[in-house]
């Protein structure tokens, strides 16, 4: 049986590093309920993977933070103007660095996985599925305005 604590860990600590060295946005881990992530109106970014594990990672945040995130990707300022394409392109390279980082931490102990490519959408209350059997973690960072959400559905499959 994996480990939802060694998972977590494997999540946050990729998430982190993403931000850190390749978006240059630092993040903080944070917890409680008022540091949840908006569901009203959100962009949404996936990637499905299988393995020894099986399901997906999931980005979610609100437009801003998503917009913030991407100009810093860009190294843009925060009055230039920036296209939804640009917004979701970003969103969706930082959930394929999430994962790219959860995958190297997690492949001497679980094994490698294969991933699919990102899929972005904006939507309200969009939750993902964990279908019978499946767990859920979730972990939400906050850092220079933006609040994300971080969450991992898996299933073992063997």
């Amino acid at each position: 049986m994996i480990e939802t604590v060694t998972l977590e860990e494997a999540l946050w600590e990729g998430a982190k590093e993403a931000f850190e060295t390749m978006i240059m946005l630092p993040i903080e881990r944070s917890d409680g309920a008022e540091n949840q992530v908006e569901t009203s109106k959100s962009i949404i970014a996936s990637i499905a993977y299988v393995g020894p594990i099986k399901g997906a990672v999931t980005i979610k945040c609100d437009s801003q933070s998503a917009a913030k995130v991407a100009r810093s990707m860009l190294m843009m300022t925060d009055e230039d103007e920036l296209a939804t394409e640009d917004i979701h392109d970003a969103i969706g390279e930082v959930t394929n660095l999430v994962i790219g980082g959860l995958k190297s931490r997690i492949a001497e102990t679980i094994g490698h996985v294969e991933v699919s490519i990102p899929i972005v959408m904006e939507g309200k209350e969009v939750v993902p599925a964990i279908g019978s059997n499946g767990n859920m973690i979730e972990v939400v960072a906050q850092g220079d305005g933006c609040k994300i959400s971080f969450i991992l559905v898996y299933r073992e499959t063997a």
